[in-house]
C-alpha cells in the first residue's frame, strides 16, 4: 500500500480536452493489437508514439529517453537475475 501511495499519476484536469483527444487516439492504435512482451513492447513505433504523444501532453517529454532506458535495463536485470 505504502509504494502505490507514492507513485505519482497523470492529472488528466491539467491537460486541453485536445490533448487527451490525442492520447486517446493514439492510444486507440495500441489498444487494438496485441500486447508484446515488455522488451518488444518498449521499442514498437505505436508504442513510442503513445508514449510521446503522453510525454508531450505534459510537458515531460525530456524524460521518456531515460524512462525507457531504466525500463530496459531493468528488464535486462531481472532476466539475468533469473538465469542464476
Amino acid at each position: 500500500k505504502e509504494s502505490i501511495s507514492r507513485c505519482i499519476m497523470f492529472n488528466p484536469n491539467a491537460i486541453s480536452i485536445a490533448q487527451r483527444d490525442e492520447i486517446i487516439k493514439a492510444f486507440q492504435k495500441i489498444k487494438s493489437r496485441e500486447i508484446l512482451p515488455l522488451s518488444e513492447e518498449l521499442n514498437s513505433e505505436e508504442r513510442l508514439k503513445f508514449e510521446k504523444v503522453v510525454f508531450s501532453a505534459y510537458g515531460i517529454e525530456e524524460e521518456l529517453d531515460d524512462l525507457i532506458s531504466s525500463f530496459t535495463s531493468m528488464i535486462r536485470t531481472r532476466a539475468t537475475a533469473r538465469k542464476k
